[in-house]
């Protein structure tokens, strides 16, 4: 088997392409909020393909970009993240405003919230979306151990 001769020219030809391919990508793929789906499979692909051709220095490179950019955006992300919605269920839609007391309470932050039809379909069942305006450090387990809430999820 031959061995392929490449110059330092196309491969960092190939490697800047990769990088840029990747950014661009995961920027469209951001901004359109699919979160780079699209661009993380394009991304896979052309690294399975530089593996393919033994191209394995690009490979290596596009791989270490993309996961430093895929760490990178996600922390600008949360930092740049300023509305929270909570989605809590509680299981007697006559104590509503005895929870919401003890939301008051035990956040400690101001909220919003929104009555909606509990996403069980069981009766008697409330859902209720709770929507804090700021950044907080406000962990969804925080309502699992309420009394009457029965279900909660950040959505």
């Amino acid at each position: 088997m031959e061995r392929f001769n490449i110059g330092l020219e196309l491969v960092l030809r190939v490697v800047l392409n990769l990088l840029l391919a990747t950014a661009i990508g995961g920027l469209i793929g951001n901004e359109r909020g699919r979160h780079g789906r699209a661009a993380g499979i394009w991304t896979t692909s052309i690294i399975g393909i530089a593996i393919g051709y033994g191209f394995y220095i690009g490979a290596i490179a596009a791989a270490v970009f993309c996961l430093g950019a895929t760490v990178l955006l996600s922390k600008l992300e949360k930092r740049r993240k300023f509305l929270i919605v909570f989605y809590i269920e509680i299981d007697d839609m006559y104590k509503t405003n005895e929870v919401i007391d003890r939301l008051i309470s035990k956040l400690n932050v101001e909220f919003t919230y929104r009555v909606t039809a509990p996403k069980s379909g069981y009766d008697g069942h409330l859902g209720i979306d709770i929507i804090i305006n700021k950044r907080t450090d406000i962990d969804v387990k925080t309502f699992g151990n309420m009394e009457n809430i029965v279900y909660a999820v950040e959505e």
